[in-house]
């Protein structure tokens, strides 16, 4: 239980431990073997067969692995050689697997969320995100999807192996706008090669190709990105042939000399604006030919699939056929020559303000890709729902707990779960389960554990994390909802747990909406001592101090009768403020 010599909250932040250092490039004995489960039934070995990586072996928990792949299900429990051997330890290699995302990936199935980086670099992400992937475990990510969101987002890609680690991140992270974005970035500079017996995709100038078979991920990222090529060459495309039409069809003209003849106030004669017209429309035409000889283009194509270059070739031709004069940077000595002999009737007849709104949307509205929805964390189910008698966490748990039996009006309820897991999870489940106790586990019938006074609906929030349906756990909560939650994690010692949701959840107790009553002062006090939040720990028990009256039969905040209850923080806390 806390105390308050237990606690050590640091200012303005959260107490919960902070990833410990999992960068992989630094030599650490330790990571040789790790017991992710001290009392597990499985040692895996990752790495065995890679070069340059030092292997690792996990003991673990083989329930684990099934409630949270069914790969691994498929794999340690169906007829095959990973199956449990009848005699001698349960060993399963993973050979081509690397060690650390590996290593993160058994810390998140396992409830070790402080092992979970929450910022990784795109590599790791990218790493720890094949696994997952290939594990068909997707879900497991969903308490991190936003942090890792973030780190996708704030990444400079310096390579294309940095773009496709994007793409295919925004890919898992069931982000369409992100995916988007990454894809319409990589697109830009994708050039293609193509011969009588191959398709190479190149970007940029670097060495790096890219064939079907080096992407990761699935098959449909490297045709979203190709799409998106595609897509934004033929705007550009249209837009040239758009130009090079206006300049050569009869009484058409791509010369703005009339319309600033208008603007400014002044008028041409008939042969002298046809002159104007003239003149502007055939140094364009020149200009533009010029350009295309130059960049080694005899001419541009109107179909995107027949243009080999990439778009960001395609777009500094476009720049160079149609500057703005205004700056004349990179524009040619004969286009400066002439734009200096008729600057004020021509300086707007480049369209480059058309070019450059169509460099901002290029892609934006295409190619909209459909992506998983797994990931997301946007829908959250309302933890006031009516819980049905009994809700199955594991279908092949082992321990059915009976809880809020004793709370009256409350629905009680019974949940299906992992006896393993909750012994892994919390000590004092441990010692309650598997110690001499009435709840340890019968020698015949079913095992049944009550738990009489805890809410249903706080203890349902913990055993979802544990049993990793994070779906069932929200990140919006109400006041009360936490604080159930809380008196639960200091009851049981399960407050580390929460680490995932500690930041979308401290808004909950920072709204200020929610500190009228004296009631949502204790609660918002526990909430903020609970989760290592000093100042407004210390701001709710001046409050409460300065308003607090009464004596051991009653107190009251601000003439108003309150309870505190057995849960509002340190076992002496209420005493000292009292």
């Amino acid at each position: 239980m806390s105390t308050s010599g237990q606690k050590n909250v640091k200012q303005e932040q959260s107490t919960i431990p902070v990833p410990r250092d999992l960068d992989p490039k630094q030599p650490d004995d330790s990571l040789e073997f790790l017991a992710i489960d001290p009392d597990g039934d499985l040692l895996l070995r990752a790495g065995t067969a890679l070069e340059g990586e030092k292997p690792c072996e996990f003991r673990v928990c083989s329930a684990a692995l099934r409630r949270a792949s069914q790969v691994w299900k498929a794999m340690l429990f169906g007829p095959w050689q990973e199956a449990k051997p009848a005699h001698g330890d349960w060993i399963v290699d993973f050979p081509e697997d690397k060690p650390w995302p590996f290593r993160v990936v058994l810390a998140m199935v396992h409830g070790s969320f402080d092992a979970v980086p929450d910022c990784p670099s795109l590599e790791q992400l990218h790493d720890i995100l094949m696994l997952t992937d290939k594990y068909d475990m997707i879900r497991v990510i969903r308490p991190w999807v936003a942090a890792w969101k973030s780190v996708v987002e704030g990444t400079i890609p310096a390579t294309g192996l940095d773009h496709i680690r994007r793409v295919h991140a925004a890919w898992q992270l069931g982000s369409e706008e992100l995916l988007c974005k990454a894809s319409r970035a990589f697109a830009l500079n994708v050039s293609i090669y193509k011969s009588e017996d191959e398709k190479r995709f190149y970007f940029r100038d670097q060495d790096l190709t890219l064939a079907s078979e080096d992407h990761s991920g699935p098959s449909e990222l490297m045709d979203i990105v190709l799409k998106f090529r595609l897509d934004i060459i033929q705007d550009y495309l249209d837009f040239y042939h758009l130009q090079v039409h206006r300049r050569t069809s009869n009484g058409a003209t791509g010369c703005q000399a009339e319309t600033l003849s208008k603007k400014y106030k002044f008028q041409y004669d008939p042969a002298a604006l046809r002159k104007q017209h003239a003149e502007c429309d055939l140094w364009s035409l020149g200009h533009i030919m010029q350009c295309l000889v130059t960049s080694g283009f005899q001419s541009l194509p109107r179909r995107a699939e027949e243009v080999t270059r990439s778009p960001s070739d395609l777009i500094a031709l476009l720049g160079k056929m149609f500057p703005r004069f205004s700056d004349q940077s990179g524009v040619s000595s004969e286009a400066k020559c002439w734009y200096q002999s008729v600057a004020s009737d021509h300086k707007d007849c480049s369209p480059f303000r058309k070019l450059e709104e169509l460099r901002d949307e290029a892609g934006k509205s295409k190619s909209r890709a459909t992506i998983p929805n797994d990931a997301e964390t946007t829908a959250q189910p309302e933890t006031s729902q009516t819980t049905p008698p009994v809700i199955v966490l594991d279908p092949e748990g082992d321990l059915l707990l009976q809880v809020g039996t004793k709370l009256g009006p409350a629905q009680p309820c019974s949940f299906k779960v992992c006896s393993s897991t909750l012994r892994r999870a919390s000590t004092v489940w441990k010692t309650m389960l598997f110690g001499p106790w009435t709840e340890a586990k019968p020698a015949r019938g079913d095992w049944v554990v009550e738990l009489p006074e805890d809410d249903p609906r706080s203890i349902r929030i913990f055993l979802s994390i544990l049993h990793l349906s994070f779906e069932e756990v929200p990140r919006a909560i109400s006041l009360s909802d936490m604080y159930g939650v809380l008196i639960l994690a200091d009851k049981y010692d399960l407050i580390h747990i929460l680490r995932p949701w500690i930041e979308p959840w401290a808004a909950t107790i920072k709204d200020p909406d929610q500190n009228a009553s004296g009631k949502n002062h204790i609660m918002r006090m526990h909430a903020a001592w609970e989760l290592g939040y000093t100042s407004l720990f210390l701001e709710e028990s001046i409050e409460l101090l300065f308003n607090f009256s009464g004596d051991e039969k009653q107190y009251y905040f601000k003439g108003q009768p309150i309870e505190f209850g057995n849960h509002s923080g340190a076992p002496d806390l209420m005493a000292r403020l009292a």
